[in-house]
C-alpha cells in the first residue's frame, strides 16, 4: 500500500494507473498518525493538548481526544488567545469523528495536516482572521460539502482541500493570489470554480482529478489569466494551465499561439480521445497528459526536446512518434499504456528514466531509422526494428498530355529493409502556373500499400486533362510523389513528375469566353452601383482579355481573322467602359450606366462570336 511519506507524483501515477480514485485505508492511516507526531505536548485543556507560542503569550493547538460530533475551538486558554492550530493538531480518532468545527477569530494561522483526515467534517467556516493556511491542512475530509475562505488568505497552499470527495463547490476570495499545486486536486464532486482578479500564480495539478470539472472561468479583471471556452490559459494564451477534467469534449485542438502546455493540464481528462498540439509547442509539462485514459491520438512537435515524467501515464495509445528534436525522455512517461504497440524515434536514442516504459503492451516493437545511434535491441527489454530508408523511382519523369487525354506514369516503391513495411504515397502540387493544375486532377491507383522484406510495388498514377481546358499556352507544371510512414508523419522519399499541357484552339477559346462571361457578370455588378474602384477593375480585366486574345493569335491558336474579330470586340467594349469612367467624373450617372450598358452588349457579341468558332 503506498504511504502517506511517498512523494505528490508517485501518489498520482498510483491511482492513475489504477483507473479510479483510490481511497487510503483511512481508519489505519488516522490511527496510525496519533504517534505521527514528535511535538512536546505541554499541557491539556479540555478535550485539547496545546502549547505555548512566541514567549509563552499565545496558545498553539497541538492536538484533540475529544468524542468528535460538534466541536468548538477555545479562543483562550489560560488567559491566553489561541492563535494556532498546529501540525496534525485534529489528525487523530476524535478529529476522525467531528462532524463540524468552529474556529475562533482570535486564530491567524492553521499549520500543515492541522484538520488532515478529519473524515466526518461535513462543512467549515475558516473565520477572517485566519492568514496562512498550511499544506494538506483540510486534505483528506471526505465528507466535507462546502468551505468559506476568507479574503485574508493570499496563498492556498499545497494540497490544501485535496480529497475532498465531496466537496462541489468552492469559492476563492479575491485577495487570494496564488494557488498552490494540488490545492484541490482529486475534488471529484467539484462542478465550479472561479479565478478572481487578484491570483497571479497557478501552480501545476492546482485542480487535478477534478472529474466533474467542466469549466474555469475567470474574472475579466485578472490580467494573468484567461479563460477561453472554459480552458484556462495565460493572458497571453501561450501557456495552457488547465483543462477542465470534466469537459464533455472527445477532441480537441490546442489554439495554434500556445507555445507550453503546462504540468498536469489535460490530467485525467477521460473523455479526450484525439488531441491535436501545434507546431509551436516546444515545452509539455510534467505528467501533461497523464490519466487521460479514453486518449488514442496525440502528437509531439518537432520543436519539443524533452518529454517530462509522467506525461502518458494511462494513456489508451496504440502508437506515438518522437521527433528527432527530443533527446530525453522522464521516468514513467509511458507507465500503464497497455495498448501501446508501435513507437517511432526519428531521431537518435533519448536518455530516458527509470521505468520511461513500465507496463507496457507485452506485443510493443520500437522503431528506429537507419543511421540512428544509441538503439539496441532490445532497448529497454523492448524488441526494436531498424528502418531502412525506401526506394522510391518514375517512369517516365515527365509527360505531354493534350486537353481531353490522360498521362500515365508508372510509381515503383521498394523496400529494401528487413521486415514488412504498410506504406502511404501522397501528391503534393509545386504547380505555380497560372492556370494552375489542380491537385484532383492527378490519381494514385493506391494510397498504402504493404510490401514485405525486399520487396518492390507499382502504383500508377494519372492525370486527366479535360476536353474544356481553358487556357492560351502551354502550361508546364509538376507534382511532388511522397512516400510515407504508416503514420503519415515521416516521409520517407519523394519524388517530382513534370508534366506539359498543350494548348489548343479550343482551350484557347475556353479561356477567351471564361475571362469575357466574367466580365460580363461584373459589369452587371458596377451597373448596380457604379464607383470609380469597379470600373477601374473591368477597364484592367479587359485589358487582360485583349492580352489572352492576342496571345492566342501569336501562339496560332486563333486565325487572324478570327482573333481581330474578337479583338475588336473587346477594344469596343474597352472604349465604352472609358467613356463611362468620364462621365462617372462628370456625375452624369445616366451616362455611366447607357455607356456600360453599351460595354455589355459588346461583350455579348464577342460571346456570339465564340460560340460560333
Amino acid at each position: 500500500m503506498k504511504t502517506i511519506s511517498e512523494s505528490i507524483s508517485k501518489e498520482k501515477r498510483f491511482l492513475i494507473h489504477l483507473g479510479c480514485i483510490v481511497l487510503f485505508s483511512l481508519l489505519a492511516i488516522c490511527a496510525f498518525s496519533i504517534f505521527a507526531s514528535d511535538t512536546a505536548v505541554a499541557a491539556t485543556s479540555g478535550d485539547f493538548d496545546y502549547q505555548l507560542i512566541n514567549g509563552d503569550t499565545e496558545v498553539e493547538i497541538t492536538g484533540y481526544h475529544g468524542p468528535g460530533g460538534v466541536v468548538v475551538i477555545p479562543s483562550t486558554i489560560d488567559s491566553l488567545p489561541v492563535t494556532s492550530i498546529g501540525y496534525g493538531a485534529f489528525w487523530s480518532i476524535g478529529g476522525q469523528a467531528m462532524t463540524s468545527v468552529t474556529i475562533p477569530d482570535s486564530v491567524t494561522t492553521i499549520v500543515d495536516h492541522a484538520f488532515y483526515c478529519c473524515i466526518s467534517l461535513i462543512s467549515l467556516t475558516i473565520p477572517d482572521s485566519v492568514t496562512s493556511i498550511g499544506v494538506n491542512s483540510f486534505s483528506t475530509c471526505t465528507h466535507m460539502t462546502s468551505v468559506t475562505i476568507p479574503s485574508s488568505i493570499t496563498y492556498l497552499s499545497i494540497g490544501a482541500f485535496n480529497r475532498c470527495y465531496a466537496l462541489t463547490s468552492v469559492t476563492i476570495p479575491n485577495g487570494v493570489t496564488h494557488i498552490g499545486s494540488d490545492a484541490f486536486s482529486f475534488c471529484t464532486a467539484l462542478t465550479s470554480v472561479n479565478i478572481p482578479s487578484s491570483v497571479t500564480k497557478i501552480d501545476p495539478a492546482a485542480f487535478f482529478g477534478c472529474i466533474s470539472l467542466t469549466m474555469i472561468p475567470v474574472d475579466p479583471g485578472n490580467s494573468n489569466f484567461v479563460s477561453v471556452d472554459g480552458v484556462l490559459y495565460n493572458a497571453a494564451m501561450t501557456t495552457l494551465v488547465e483543462y477542465p477534467a470534466g469537459k464533455a469534449l472527445t477532441t480537441f485542438t490546442i489554439p495554434g499561439s500556445v507555445t507550453s502546455i503546462g504540468g498536469w493540464a489535460f490530467g485525467t481528462c477521460s473523455h479526450l480521445t484525439s488531441i491535436t498540439v501545434p507546431n509551436g509547442v516546444t515545452s509539455i509539462g510534467v505528467g501533461a497528459f497523464s490519466g487521460c485514459y479514453a486518449l488514442t491520438s496525440v502528437n509531439i512537435p518537432d520543436g519539443v526536446t524533452s518529454i517530462e515524467g509522467d506525461t502518458f501515464v494511462g494513456c489508451a495509445l496504440t502508437s506515438i512518434t518522437i521527433p528527432d528534436s527530443v533527446t530525453s525522455i522522464g521516468p514513467y512517461v509511458f507507465w500503464g499504456c497497455t495498448a501501446l504497440t508501435q513507437m517511432h524515434f526519428e531521431g537518435n536514442a533519448p536518455v530516458c528514466g527509470d521505468s520511461w516504459i513500465r507496463g507496457h503492451n507485452a506485443d510493443l516493437i520500437i522503431y528506429y531509422y537507419y543511421g540512428a545511434t544509441g538503439f539496441t535491441n532490445p532497448w529497454y527489454d523492448v524488441p526494436t526494428v531498424c528502418i531502412y530508408p525506401v526506394e522510391l523511382s518514375i517512369t517516365p519523369p515527365s509527360a505531354t498530355v493534350e486537353p481531353g487525354n490522360t498521362a500515365l506514369f508508372t510509381v515503383t516503391v521498394t523496400n529494401p529493409g528487413t521486415m514488412q513495411r504498410t506504406l502511404g504515397l501522397a501528391l503534393d502540387t509545386t504547380d505555380s502556373s497560372d492556370p494552375k493544375i489542380p491537385l484532383e486532377w492527378f490519381t494514385l491507383s493506391a494510397n498504402q500499400i504493404v510490401l514485405e522484406a525486399g520487396a518492390s510495388a507499382t502504383v500508377t498514377l494519372s492525370v486527366a486533362i479535360p476536353s474544356e481546358w481553358a487556357a492560351v499556352e502551354n502550361v508546364m507544371t509538376s507534382v511532388l510523389v511522397s512516400v510515407t510512414n504508416e503514420l503519415g508523419t515521416r516521409v520517407y522519399n519523394e519524388q517530382e513528375v513534370g508534366l506539359t499541357v498543350i494548348a489548343t484552339e479550343l482551350s484557347a477559346i475556353y479561356a477567351v469566353h471564361g475571362t469575357t462571361v466574367d466580365i460580363v457578370l461584373d459589369i452587371e455588378q458596377v451597373q448596380a452601383k457604379p464607383t470609380q474602384e469597379g470600373i477601374d477593375m473591368i477597364r484592367s480585366e479587359l485589358v487582360h482579355l485583349i492580352s489572352m486574345i492576342q496571345k492566342s493569335m501569336d501562339n496560332g491558336l486563333l486565325s487572324q481573322e478570327n482573333g481581330q474579330a474578337l479583338l475588336a470586340s473587346a477594344n469596343a467594349a474597352l472604349s465604352s467602359v472609358d467613356r463611362s469612367d468620364v462621365a462617372l467624373d462628370q456625375a452624369k450617372m445616366k451616362l455611366v450606366g447607357n455607356a456600360l450598358e453599351t460595354a455589355q452588349n459588346q461583350l455579348n457579341a464577342l460571346v456570339n462570336k465564340l460560340r460560333g468558332m
